[in-house]
């Protein structure tokens, strides 16, 4: 029996050997912080995504007197052969006012929106000059009314939006070149319904 157990012995430990062997290979092998002995990092959390706002607030209807097909006329009432076109539409889903001005050798475009975040109306606009206009304010004693940065050292615009019994808007440009001390009307209009209707 002893001679027999001796026999064994030598045996068993080299199957042994040789199981651990093989679970080694087989194991896959281990790569980061967990091959160095460090705990796996934690699961981060899901990010929420943020909620549509949408822009339903009262404040983005304040600009919608404007929205139109329009024959722009000087407001003094001077008969002109080929009177100026403007065409201001909501986009965006009603985030942003669209305009499409014509003129007899001039053409212009703009978009209007308002910023929730400074709550007020933003204007950037550029024609066939080149001349570019960057307007900020909004709604002011019943008139929307948007002007030049005062830090900016270009001339000054400013631009006022007018509603009228009837449907119809006057719209003035003014321009200042001595940083808001004097105005002059460089630009005086009426908005009348193309067609006679809105």
């Amino acid at each position: 029996m002893k001679i027999a157990l001796d026999k064994a012995v030598p045996t068993l430990a080299l199957l042994t050997l040789a199981l651990v062997a093989t679970a080694q290979d087989e194991a896959p092998p281990q790569q980061g912080a967990a091959a160095q002995g460090e705990p796996p990092p934690a699961a981060e959390a899901p990010v929420a995504p943020l909620p549509p706002q949408g822009c339903d607030d009262a404040a983005y209807a304040q600009f919608d007197f404007w929205v139109g097909e329009w024959t722009v006329l000087p407001w003094s009432g001077r008969e002109v052969d080929n009177p100026s076109r403007n065409r201001i539409e909501k986009i965006l889903d009603g985030c942003a006012l669209s305009e499409q001005f014509a003129a007899e050798g001039y053409s212009g475009n703009s978009i209007t929106f308002y910023d929730r975040y400074d709550e007020r109306w933003h204007q950037t606009w550029v024609a066939s000059d080149g001349d570019p206009l960057y307007l900020v304010g909004g709604w002011r004693d019943g008139k929307m009314v948007l002007a030049d940065d005062p830090q900016d050292e270009r001339p000054k615009s400013r631009l006022t939006w007018q509603p009228l019994d009837g449907g119809q808007v006057r719209q003035t440009w003014e321009l200042s070149r001595d940083g808001g001390e004097t105005w002059q009307t460089v630009f005086d209009g009426r908005y009348v319904p193309a067609g006679g209707g809105r």
